[in-house]
């Protein structure tokens, strides 16, 4: 589902203007909050995952804070959607003791690729124009895509899970 909404997402945003970019935004959301669901079965909360959650939430609003001045009607959206893109990289990240490590791996790696692309859209819309953007934003989120869904391909509990005790 993930998939179908990010495609969705990619053919809103072939068009120009503010009402296909919201669309392409929705979708995405809808995306992102699949794969936080899809995540979210294998979490194990854990010391570590603190310090990663405080990392995420500073880099959002490090992010969020380079961008707000040029948001306008854009603000609400965009904050809904940075919430949303930090809960699937926190969810990636704490199924570190669930699911074994090649697709724990794979899907951390994807999840915080997707959010470097979109940090470059987000920059490249709203803050400053960078070079080769459309290059770079795509080439970071078809890799975080595959990352993903590589990741789920090979998740595997690895034997001591409490999944598989009893």
């Amino acid at each position: 589902m993930g998939l179908i909404l990010s495609l969705a997402g990619d053919i809103f945003l072939l068009f120009q203007g503010q009402l296909f970019f919201i669309l392409g935004l929705v979708m995405f959301l809808f995306a992102h909050i699949f794969y936080i669901l899809l995540f979210v079965k294998d979490i194990a909360f854990g010391q570590k995952s603190k310090l990663f959650l405080v990392l995420t939430t500073v880099y959002g609003f490090g992010l969020f804070f380079l961008l707000y001045s040029n948001l306008k009607a854009m603000l609400i959206p965009v904050i809904v959607y940075m919430i949303v893109i930090l809960g699937m990289a926190n969810t990636s990240y704490f199924r570190s003791q669930e699911v074994g490590k090649k697709s724990y791996l794979f899907v951390l790696m994807g999840a915080l690729v997707f959010m470097l692309s979109d940090s470059l859209l987000a920059v490249n819309m709203f803050y400053t124009s960078l070079p080769y953007s459309h290059i770079w934003i795509m080439s970071t989120y078809a890799l975080a895509q595959l990352l993903i869904v590589y990741g789920i391909i090979y998740q595997n509990p690895p034997l001591y899970s409490e999944k598989n005790k009893g």
